[in-house]
């Protein structure tokens, strides 16, 4: 009997330590499974501001070569003007020269109704 005792001891023991084993296997998974959500969350953060960072650092590059090369673009410009003033001077004399053909055909009108 002292043996059934004994043995329903050791049992008992055995129980309660996979009780606990089991009880703390669960807290870990719980634990990792919290770790896990979290590191998820961590990881989108990361990437939304990977994201923006890029977004600065082009912004930033395109910046610092516009005010590198102010003046290839002030160049570009002048040169369009040039252009357009040569262009707009060509349509002037163009105008002119039409508004001056239509007064003579005008006139020339004028005379032969008249004569």
């Amino acid at each position: 009997m002292d043996e059934k005792v004994r043995l329903e001891c050791v049992a008992a023991h055995e129980i309660a330590e996979l009780n606990e084993a089991l009880e703390e296997e669960q807290a870990n998974r719980e634990a990792i499974e919290s770790l896990t959500k979290e590191l998820a969350k961590i990881k989108d953060s990361y990437e939304n501001a990977m994201c923006l960072a890029n977004d600065y650092y082009a912004r930033i590059c395109e910046i610092e070569y516009c005010h590198r090369n102010p003046f290839e673009n002030f160049d570009k410009l002048e040169k369009d003007h040039k252009s357009l003033t040569s262009e707009y001077k060509s349509l002037k004399e163009s105008s002119d020269h039409l508004h001056l053909l239509y007064s003579l055909v005008k006139k020339l009108i004028s005379n032969d109704k008249d004569a």
